[in-house]
């Protein structure tokens, strides 16, 4: 995916430190995820690798493949390991964090649709991250009266297009997970 001119996408740094004031969302493209599938497998787990096998259609799991490779690489190198090194674990929720990472409390989330995958990263303290396919057939308004309060549906009601609703969905959503005085960084693409 090429950048437009106004991107606001930094170019990566090669040894990132995660902070406590910031959040570092780094994006990829998986639409050659074929080859970076091929290129990157070995990075894996013996776990992810069987996660990936259970994934009915090609696509799907070389995109699964990718951005847990791409999870990898970027965790390594703020963590300063070797990738295929890495331990993963999961919270109740799903939530990955690195077993016995006790230097670094480094806390990060991964969320991919449609050929991209974002990567959120920051110290001692949690974050997630959400990336959706924006569809101009969803009934925002219907979503809206039943998950977000009057003010919130007003703001919604007042976006004039589909995709514009749907940014403010997102928006509404994440506004509960933003906590002051966080700065966002953003880095990319990798790969």
């Amino acid at each position: 995916m090429k950048d437009s001119p106004d991107s606001q996408w930094a170019n990566p740094p090669e040894c990132p430190e995660a902070r406590r004031d910031e959040i570092h969302v780094w994006r990829a493209s998986l639409e050659d995820s074929a080859s970076w599938a091929q290129s990157l497998g070995h990075l894996l787990s013996a776990d992810e690798r069987e996660r990936a096998h259970r994934f009915l259609f090609e696509r799907d799991r070389h995109n699964f493949i990718s951005s847990r490779a791409f999870l990898r690489l970027l965790t390594g190198r703020y963590l300063h390991m070797e990738p295929s090194r890495l331990e993963f674990g999961y919270s109740s929720k799903g939530k990955p964090f690195v077993v016995g990472a006790r230097d670094v409390d480094l806390r990060f989330n991964l969320s991919h649709s449609h050929g991209m995958a974002l990567y959120a990263f920051t110290c001692g303290r949690e974050v997630g991250i959400d990336l959706e396919h924006i569809s101009e057939t969803i009934e925002t308004d219907d979503i809206a009266g039943h998950f977000f309060s009057p003010t919130e549906v007003g703001a919604l009601t007042g976006a004039a297009s589909g995709t514009a609703k749907a940014g403010v969905l997102c928006l509404l959503d994440a506004q509960g997970s933003l906590h002051q005085g966080s700065r966002r960084r953003t880095f990319g693409p990798i790969g």
